[in-house]
């Protein structure tokens, strides 16, 4: 008899995984398709099932606060949503230990979701926690890690905290560049804020470093044909600029209105500054007609614009 019902038990588990892997699977579509009241009603009614099933503090209702915590979020509910996070934080901890990458995770969500709720203060303890557990291994954790610590970075950027955020960046490169490759868009977007802060200490050399990196990995193969090489063209033509290097500057500015005409359009916005930039370098240098026949150009585009948007 007792092993009659302990087979039953067994069953009866294995039936509700089942029955609960198809929930999830039914939540996960219902958000990706905005379907929300509808994922939170299946959410809550898989989360109290599993509690029911497993307990309040068993790993495996975890993946349900989380999906619960996800939809709600999506509602713009993120207190509920901090709350349900919470638990899957406390929950991991118990179970695995307060070192434990699982802990680092729910970490970063509750830092993501304070950071998008403008709580920066609780943003950046969490993003902490989560690095301080990612630093013990950091070869294993190349691509939390850096992620993590750009996530720092920024906040202190926001907050005006500048050399604490130049410093963070610096740490987080060689993690991106080991967990993402030397051309990816998450070092592109740490190298390029880097590089800014570089300029705005004044530390020229080693902007200017940054800028032509960028511009390298933006050029790839396709040399001038990639709209991807405007921004750090002008970004460096900018520093040039601001040194007071105006031949340099006017070279550069000139190529980066090659491309932007070429592969973004002549009268986009970025062109258009690249052009006004160029009329005041033009004159720097003395070169009056070339300013006059920029300015010129410039109205000429505009001028469409300004009859399509009075009539």
């Amino acid at each position: 008899m007792k092993k009659m019902l302990l087979a039953l038990v067994v069953i009866s588990i294995i039936v509700s995984g089942m029955a609960f892997a198809e929930s999830d699977a039914d939540i996960h579509i219902m958000y990706k398709e905005g379907r929300y009241a509808e994922a939170l009603t299946l959410a809550s009614s898989t989360l109290a099932e599993k509690e029911k099933l497993y307990g309040p503090e068993d790993i495996r209702i975890a993946e349900a606060l989380d999906d619960l915590g996800m939809v709600y979020a999506a509602q713009g509910n993120r207190q509920e949503a901090a709350n349900l996070y919470k638990r899957t934080l406390g929950i991991c901890e118990k179970v695995y230990g307060v070192d434990n990458y699982r802990v680092a995770t729910a970490s970063l969500v509750l830092g993501d979701l304070y950071f998008d709720d403008g709580s920066n203060e609780d943003a950046e303890a969490y993003y902490r926690k989560a690095v301080a557990i990612y630093k013990k291994e950091p070869d294993k954790k190349a691509e939390k890690l850096g992620a993590a610590l750009t996530k720092i970075a920024e906040l202190c950027y926001l907050t005006g905290r500048y050399s604490e955020a130049e410093s963070l960046y610096e740490e987080s490169m060689p993690f991106l560049e080991k967990a993402y490759g030397a051309d990816s868009s998450q070092l592109s977007l740490a190298t390029d804020r880097l590089a800014e802060l570089y300029y705005h200490h004044g530390k020229f050399a080693a902007a200017e470093k940054l800028y032509k990196h960028g511009i390298e990995m933006a050029q790839g193969t396709h040399a001038d044909d990639n709209p991807r090489v405007v921004a750090p063209l002008f970004k460096l033509a900018d520093l040039k600029f601001a040194q007071g290097k105006y031949t340099e500057a006017k070279d550069i500015y000139e190529q980066a209105l090659r491309t932007c005409d070429k592969t973004i359009g002549i009268d986009s916005p970025r062109a258009m500054l690249i052009s006004n930039n160029l009329v005041e370098t033009y004159r720097k240098l003395g070169e009056e007609e070339k300013a006059v026949a920029m300015e010129k150009r410039i109205k000429e585009i505009l001028e469409p614009v300004k009859i399509k948007e009075g009539a």
